[in-house]
């Protein structure tokens, strides 16, 4: 609209110039005249080339907007269609393009929708702007989930119109409903799987210690370790399965983030890890504002995992916070062997282990369920080397307003 009044404006102003390059005044000697008659031409010239351009320009923003896959239209204060590009008339095959124009659309939709029309145009008006996702019936009768955006604009005249984008998200919309019913499905299935597998597990445990406690006296060395490895090997399968089952658990719903000191918790964690004699370890004494619960499960599982893998009778496992302007970053530092820099992202698969479960116990979740923790709360987590010897996990959770 603005680029429509500037090209008449100059329309105007040029047709002025020639109108006075013609007018030649009597008193005025001849050479003056010529002057006079040669700028009025040279202004004539260069808004004629200013007029050329804002015309292409005018051009290739109509060409934007008719090639715009999403519905562009402006509307009058008072509900009237005043533009609108290609996009939107296909959702009218039944109407005129010509016959939209000035009417007030609204009117073709049900009643409860033009309704929620009129009332979002009203908040665009009074606030500036407008945005919603909304469930839109057309008039004919089909139905898109629809992204819109309104915002009101005043012309130089003074006029107040609402300039509109509608996005047509549907297709976006129906993936994520897919993956929502696959994540739940997969849920299902895990804690399905994981509980209903706990009860013969459990069965043949408890007859392996029958056996154990009746033949065991009777028994060669060799069948003994043979029950031995059975009963161990029944126990790992059951230790998988209850991780399996928490692991399925995490991100169904966030936990709110509290405010408490990390070394206190730290050392009420603790509790829940067998930290063998010669280990230390040391936290600082700092104030954080984060869910409490999660990062007890993520905490518990990085230091259960430099213990498992440390090479040493004594080790010192050191966390440390700090503080940017979007994340609290915590950083977890062990001196044990390290990890190698090609198995640094695999050890956050499910089921990895970097030791042979018969050297350690351990399911080969853990670290997953970390990951999956710090990207449910959108976090990053990521394996550093530290000096001289051991690694660093670094952990940035985003910061959330207390």
């Amino acid at each position: 609209m603005q680029t429509q009044l500037d090209i008449t404006a100059i329309k105007t102003a040029a047709k002025e110039a020639k109108s006075d390059a013609l007018k030649i005044n009597n008193g005025n000697s001849i050479d003056a005249a010529c002057n006079n008659e040669n700028q009025a031409i040279e202004h004539v010239k260069e808004l004629t080339n200013k007029l050329k351009l804002l015309e292409k320009q005018n051009n290739l923003y109509q060409t934007l907007l008719q090639l715009n896959d999403e519905s562009i239209f402006v509307k009058s204060s008072k509900g009237n269609l005043v533009y609108a590009n290609q996009a939107f008339f296909e959702h009218y095959p039944n109407e005129e393009p010509s016959t939209l124009i000035g009417k007030r659309i609204d009117t073709l939709f049900s009643k409860p929708q033009e309704e929620e029309f009129v009332q979002s145009d009203s908040q665009a008006l009074t606030q500036g702007l407008h945005e919603t996702t909304e469930r839109i019936v057309l008039p004919d009768e089909s139905e898109i989930i629809a992204r819109v955006t309104k915002k009101s604009f005043v012309d130089e005249e003074g006029n107040q119109f609402i300039a509109c984008i509608s996005r047509d998200i549907s297709e976006k919309e129906a993936l994520i409903a897919d993956l929502h019913r696959s994540n739940e499905d997969l849920d299902n299935f895990a804690y399905v799987a994981s509980h209903d597998l706990r009860a013969p597990l459990n069965a043949v445990k408890t007859m392996i210690n029958w056996v154990i406690s009746d033949c065991n006296a009777n028994l060669p060395q060799e069948s003994q370790d043979n029950l031995a490895l059975a009963l161990s090997r029944a126990e790992r399968m059951d230790r998988l399965l209850t991780d399996l089952l928490e692991y399925s658990r995490i991100g169904r719903e966030k936990k709110t983030p509290v405010t408490f000191n990390l070394r206190e918790k730290v050392l009420e964690w603790l509790e829940l890890v067998d930290l063998p004699m010669g280990f230390g370890i040391q936290c600082d004494d700092t104030e954080v504002f984060l869910p409490e619960t999660p990062l007890s499960i993520i905490m518990v599982n990085l230091i259960s995992n430099a213990i498992k893998h440390h090479d040493s009778a004594t080790a010192n496992i050191k966390i440390k916070v700090r503080f940017n302007k979007h994340h609290t970053v915590i950083e977890v530092h062990d001196d044990g062997p390290g990890i190698p820099d090609k198995h640094k992202q695999k050890v956050f698969d499910l089921f990895q282990t970097l030791k042979s479960r018969d050297e350690v116990e351990a399911s080969g979740m853990g670290l997953s369920a970390v990951k999956k923790i710090v990207l449910n709360y959108r976090g990053k987590i990521a394996i550093k080397d530290n000096s001289p010897r051991g690694c660093r996990f670094v952990i940035h959770w985003p910061t959330e307003s207390e």
